[in-house]
């Protein structure tokens, strides 16, 4: 019974998917690559090719594409090198996932989002991070608002652009106790009538 739900959640999510990048313009015979990392109950090490178990592209690490989290743990450690075109950390109500960083390098492209449904947890001890943008809490259309947050005790983590703290509805929480963390600008938020993104209460720090 628990494998069936977990292949429904998967096959939703990859039709959800496939359906969004032909709605940003993509022809009807190809969308953006991507992996899932769906293993409930256990932690692994990204470049262990059998966590990524779902998406378009299986069984590789998806560096250069855009990488899933739903369920597990993810770790990177000294000496990795983890690059997705960017990173969105839970997809449905109830996914409860984190990445882990000890050591290496994280980078992502573009966005990163730290529970957009769900719970998601980011924890940096060591290494370097680095993104585009970030979101931590955010919500997936036609899901409960998600619930992120981000603890940092060591290593350099950096925002290029934008850090969102809290949107939509999201629950987002910020906690650095330590290393070195740096945005362009980081805004916390709240927002109500999403479609409309008509901001209610937003405060740049």
């Amino acid at each position: 019974m628990k494998n069936t739900l977990l292949n429904h959640q998967i096959h939703r999510a990859l039709r959800a998917l496939m359906g969004l990048s032909l709605m940003v313009g993509m022809s009807n015979t190809t969308f953006a690559q991507f992996s899932i990392w769906n293993n409930p109950g256990s932690t692994g090490s990204y470049s262990d090719v059998a966590g990524w178990n779902g998406g378009s592209v299986v069984n590789a690490v998806p560096n250069g594409i855009e990488a899933y989290i739903f369920n597990g743990g993810v770790t990177v450690s000294t000496g990795g090198n983890f690059t997705p075109s960017q990173l969105i950390m839970g997809w449905e109500d109830g996914n409860n996932g984190s990445l882990s960083q000890s050591g290496g390098n994280v980078t992502t492209a573009s966005w990163t989002r730290v529970g957009y449904a769900g719970t998601q947890t980011y924890n940096q001890s060591g290494g370097t991070f680095s993104a585009s943008d970030l979101m931590v809490g955010w919500v997936n259309p036609g899901r409960s608002p998600g619930t992120g947050v981000v603890n940092q005790t060591g290593g350099n983590f950096e925002t290029r652009n934008i850090a969102y703290v809290g949107l939509q509805g999201g629950t987002g929480t910020l906690n650095v106790e330590g290393g070195v963390n740096t945005s362009t600008r980081m805004i916390t938020c709240r927002f109500t009538k999403p479609a409309l993104w008509d901001l209610m209460e937003a405060r740049e720090l």
